[in-house]
């Protein structure tokens, strides 16, 4: 399937843009970027829906489906027509039901065909304006984004709390290492982070991924 377009913002902020920071990136300048400081862990992926009814479709992210709740999103009747088939980004937040039943309650819903994002009608204004400005950034299928606050730190590891549980996120397929204490990305408990990873089909097993890239959204004080 082609690469369909990620709505960057849902995973650059999970609330309003108030507060400005820099965000360092092992392999790359500091640019800025507006963050939140709500601790909420959140998941972007790209797939293609092989399955719809009323309050939920079916997505196929390459290495497996997951179940994207859309009750809460606001979908009209000629879009919901055409989701069969379509190739759709989804933002969700990372929790405990994802992780265990693999179900996402969908924040927001981008269908590339018709170039529309569709988005949680409890989402506050300013975040909706934020996700629906978003729209059209390229994200391979299997390939995900992550943001949350950085709750352990090992030699090779860090991790996200996800509900009751941890997510762990290896560095070792990094060029430099965020966890040691060379260079100045230096990450620590409490920093909100970026990853962009790839979903394995162990995913929901082992809780764990190899982050691919990593970037130091707000540093925690």
């Amino acid at each position: 399937m082609n690469a369909t377009k990620l709505m960057l913002a849902s995973l650059i902020s999970t609330s309003l843009f108030a507060t400005s920071s820099i965000a360092q990136e092992t392999n790359t300048n500091s640019v800025p970027v507006a963050t939140s400081q709500v601790s909420t862990t959140w998941m972007t992926l790209t797939g293609s829906v092989t399955r719809t009814d009323q309050q939920s479709v079916t997505v196929d992210f390459g290495e497996g489906e997951i179940t994207v709740e859309t009750d809460a999103l606001m979908l009209d009747e000629r879009a919901f027509e055409k989701l069969q088939g379509a190739s759709v980004t989804v933002t969700g937040m990372l929790n405990q039901n994802l992780l265990e039943n693999g179900k996402m309650r969908a924040a927001s819903l981008y269908m590339q065909d018709i170039g529309t994002a569709f988005i949680a009608s409890e989402s506050v204004e300013n975040e909706s304006d934020m996700l629906i400005s978003a729209a059209g950034v390229d994200l391979d299928k299997a390939q995900v984004t992550l943001i949350g606050n950085v709750s352990g730190v090992t030699d090779d590891t860090f991790q996200f709390d996800v509900g009751d549980g941890t997510l762990n996120i290896e560095v070792d397929d990094l060029k430099d290492n965020p966890l040691d204490d060379e260079g100045y990305l230096q990450l620590k408990h409490g920093d909100r982070v970026k990853i962009t990873t790839s979903l394995e089909d162990d995913f929901f097993e082992d809780y764990e991924v190899n982050a691919e890239s990593v970037v130091r959204l707000q540093q925690a004080k």
